[in-house]
């Protein structure tokens, strides 16, 4: 989900439906320890952005700045 996944920083997005991409993509990932390390580090961080509290947390802020301007 591009939306959400950042190529090549917090994982590797690949065409859909294009399994030669998804098999080259398994297979340099699988190949380098230091590049699954990384993206595994920063996708993992990137994630808690998505997490139930931190959309809870902007809900909540949302709500309180629209109390303020009624």
């Amino acid at each position: 989900v591009p939306e959400i996944v950042r190529d090549g920083k917090d994982g590797i997005l690949v065409p859909p439906g294009n399994s030669s991409e998804l098999a080259r993509a398994l297979k340099n990932l699988i190949e380098d320890e230091a590049i699954r390390i990384k993206m595994g580090r920063s996708g993992a961080e990137r994630a808690r952005k998505f997490s139930l509290e931190s959309y809870r947390n902007k809900i909540i802020c949302a709500f309180d700045e629209a109390i303020k301007t009624v």
